[in-house]
């Protein structure tokens, strides 16, 4: 499961978004209710392939749904990947034009990479660029 969702996860940062989708819904399929942190983050990654195809309402769902599972959780986890569902949360909140809730998620986003992340980290100068871009709309 890990793998399989770190790999989607690597294509779809390469803009794969169609090869992704089967991957990560294997991911969620595997959990099978064992509420694994791969699964989660295998719904935020289904969220951010919606908003590839433009559908900011499944987007919505999925970044809720792996929002939602984040806490509850069990097993392997780094915290760091609680940045990675907040970024697809924002993601698809600014697709809903919900901003005061996009800018709460890149807040979360930028927090968490602050607190986890070397100072010069990708993930930081994503966060930065999240909460610049809920200021711009």
């Amino acid at each position: 499961m890990a793998v399989t969702e770190r790999w989607a996860r690597l294509l779809l940062d390469h803009g794969q978004a169609t090869l992704v989708q089967p991957l990560m819904a294997e991911v969620v399929a595997q959990d099978d209710g064992r509420h694994l942190a791969h699964a989660a983050l295998a719904q935020a990654g289904l969220a951010r392939v919606a908003l590839a195809e433009r559908d900011a309402v499944a987007a919505d769902a999925l970044s809720r749904r792996a929002a939602e599972q984040w806490p509850q959780m069990r097993g392997f986890r780094e915290e760091r990947m609680g940045a990675v569902i907040a970024r697809a949360r924002f993601a698809a909140l600014l697709a809903r034009d919900d901003r005061a809730g996009a800018r709460e998620s890149a807040e979360r986003a930028l927090a968490d990479s602050l607190r986890f992340d070397a100072p010069r980290a990708e993930s930081i100068t994503q966060a930065r660029a999240l909460l610049e871009d809920a200021a711009a709309r």
